[in-house]
């Protein structure tokens, strides 16, 4: 018997954002199998039938994706990935500045955020050892 996708929703709301991308991922696999008939025979004799289990899934994998789409914008993920965005606009900044404003501009974010510049420079550190 299939619970309803809210029940379901339920069960993975104090999740951790690990926990909810693996479930994410166990439902598209099942997905996949049933697509490209590979499902186990016995499968097929169980009730309810994969069909049922597929359309089923789907409205679960919409409950998942939104629980990982609120746990990323609470999660450190969200965090970094955003920190990311800002190294990179800055990289792209300072490469259009000559080496005596790129210095001064560092300067300015050292004393204004130094957490910042220290992250920055980490980051930037980072990239070139790619």
């Amino acid at each position: 018997m299939m619970i309803n996708p809210k029940s379901y929703r339920t069960q993975f709301e104090n999740a951790s954002l690990d926990e909810l991308l693996s479930e994410r991922d166990r439902i598209i696999q099942f997905m996949h199998d049933y697509e490209n008939h590979k499902l186990p025979d016995e499968d097929y004799s169980i009730d309810p039938n994969p069909e049922v289990v597929y359309f089923s899934k789907m409205d679960y994998l919409t409950e998942i994706c939104d629980l990982i789409k609120i746990r990323m914008r609470d999660d450190e993920f969200y965090y970094k990935s955003c920190r990311i965005i800002i190294c990179r606009k800055i990289d792209e900044e300072l490469s259009e500045l000559d080496e005596n404003e790129q210095k001064e501009f560092l300067e300015r974010l050292k004393n204004d955020d130094k957490k910042f510049y220290e992250e920055f420079m980490e980051w930037k550190k980072n990239k070139k050892g790619l």
